[in-house]
């Protein structure tokens, strides 16, 4: 079975992604992701975002608000589950300083952002959740999938046209297969494959939640009437700016 399995992979591997990480996480929380938060401003609502990477134990990320311009976070710290950072960028002639803390339990955060303007500090109640949308998926994942001992790499290209997202992948080199029903659902990546290759033919379910950069996942297959499942893990590449 596992060889039959084994040469499924090795011949459709239209892996999708996975991973909140390929290691050992190092603290007992993982709060890789995006986590966005809205609120009120001059009567109008508003949706701020904070893009956090964990890799080798070294916390990194960004900010997106009022500025709509990614600011790179300082002093970024996760200890007990709780994650801490600070932000500083200038908006109307103003230096802003932003100061974030909070306890993380699995897509939620509670605790206080902290707000200074001018030597001023004001404290508000912070509780973003963790959210998968197009922007977290988009770009290229390099996917590794271990059958039985055989490592196997192909990678996938996730483009947005409009409001729908494609994905192309490839399977070795010079082989290069389309998704179907490439989508977000519950915050989990999810597409479709059918294909027939080398007279074979192949169903793939596949479904994984992204966590920054890495994704972890399962695959769901029907080989000429065998079915299964097998794990699947990726890493998406910096998108070059």
């Amino acid at each position: 079975m596992i060889r039959g399995l084994t040469h499924l992979l090795f011949l459709s591997v239209l892996v999708l992604s996975s991973g909140s990480s390929l290691s050992a996480q190092t603290t007992s929380v993982d709060p890789s992701g995006t986590w966005r938060w809205s609120y009120e401003l001059n009567g109008k609502t508003r949706e701020d975002a904070l893009a956090i990477a964990v890799e080798d134990g070294k916390v990194t990320g960004s900010f997106l608000g009022l500025t709509n311009k990614p600011v790179e976070i300082k002093e970024a710290k996760l200890k007990d589950n709780q994650l801490s950072c600070k932000v500083e960028y200038t908006f109307e002639m103003q230096t802003v300083g932003l100061e974030f803390i909070g306890k993380v339990k699995n897509d939620d955060l509670d605790g206080t952002l902290t707000v200074s303007i001018d030597g001023g500090n004001q404290d508000y109640p912070w509780t973003p959740k963790r959210s998968v949308r197009a922007e977290d998926v988009i770009g290229q994942w390099n996917i590794v999938i271990d059958a039985d001992g055989n490592k196997l790499e192909p990678s996938v290209v996730v483009t947005k046209t409009g409001d729908k997202l494609q994905g192309k992948y490839t399977v070795i080199a010079g082989t290069i297969v389309d998704t179907a029903s490439l989508r977000i659902h519950d915050n989990k990546l999810e597409f479709k494959i059918e294909a027939t290759i080398e007279g074979r033919k192949i169903k793939a379910d596949y479904s994984g939640r992204p966590y920054g950069n890495n994704m972890k996942g399962k695959i769901q297959y029907d080989l000429d009437g065998n079915e299964g499942e097998i794990d699947f893990a990726a890493k998406r590449l910096a998108i070059k700016k």
